[in-house]
């Protein structure tokens, strides 16, 4: 589907669905920098933001809000997409069949 590796950080707080995703991702060619907390990803952002062409985020355990991370991304001036995955499991279960 890509014609090009992504450098993709990804979000996610539930161990599953970030093993599910990055494992996808990485099959498919990506590069994948993960963290569990937005707290974290503005961590990860602070360091490399400016590198990242995708933050996909998927949170569901009150570690911080979507728009959050999408902010302060653009604070930090990458122009990477912002994907916030849907809430329920069956979202990200058919974003498998994008990815590959």
């Amino acid at each position: 589907m890509f014609d090009q590796s992504l450098e993709m950080l990804l979000v996610v707080d539930d161990l599953a669905v970030e093993r599910a995703l990055r494992g996808a991702l990485e099959r498919a060619g990506h590069r994948v920098v993960t963290s569990s907390t937005i707290a974290g990803s503005f961590e990860v952002l602070s360091r490399q933001g400016g590198s990242f062409d995708v933050i996909m985020i998927d949170l569901h355990e009150g570690n911080g809000s979507g728009d959050d991370a999408e902010r302060y991304a653009r604070w930090l001036g990458t122009k990477a997409k912002v994907i916030v995955l849907p809430q329920d499991k069956l979202g990200v279960a058919n974003l498998f069949d994008d990815v590959s």
